[in-house]
C-alpha cells in the first residue's frame, strides 16, 4: 500500500469512527422501562432485547429512533424487568 493510500484509508476510518455507546440509565417502574444512552445527534438507533442470553434471536423494539442530541431516551411499556438490552447503530 502506498503512503497516499494508507493516509486516505486512515482518514476514512477516522471519519466513520464514533464514541462508544454507553447506557446511562435503565429504570424500571410500573411496567415501563426507560432507557437513556449516549448518542450522536442525527444517528439512528435500534433497541433490541432478549430474556435469555442462551438465545441468539434478539427481538427488535420498534421503531428505530434518531437522536437529536448527544443523549437519547426511550420508554417501553410492558417489558419484563429481567430482560437484557442492546442497541445497534443503524
Amino acid at each position: 500500500m502506498t503512503g497516499r493510500a494508507a493516509h486516505e484509508r486512515r482518514e476514512n476510518f477516522q471519519r466513520h469512527r464514533c464514541a462508544p455507546l454507553v447506557f446511562q440509565a435503565i429504570i424500571y417502574s410500573n411496567d415501563v422501562v426507560t432507557m437513556t444512552w449516549s448518542a450522536i445527534a442525527g444517528q439512528t438507533y435500534r433497541v433490541l432485547y432478549e430474556e435469555d442470553l442462551n438465545n441468539t434471536n434478539w427481538k427488535d423494539l420498534s421503531p428505530d429512533v434518531t437522536a437529536v442530541r448527544n443523549r437519547k431516551q426511550r420508554r417501553f411499556n410492558h417489558l419484563r424487568r429481567a430482560t437484557v438490552y442492546r442497541i445497534l447503530v443503524r
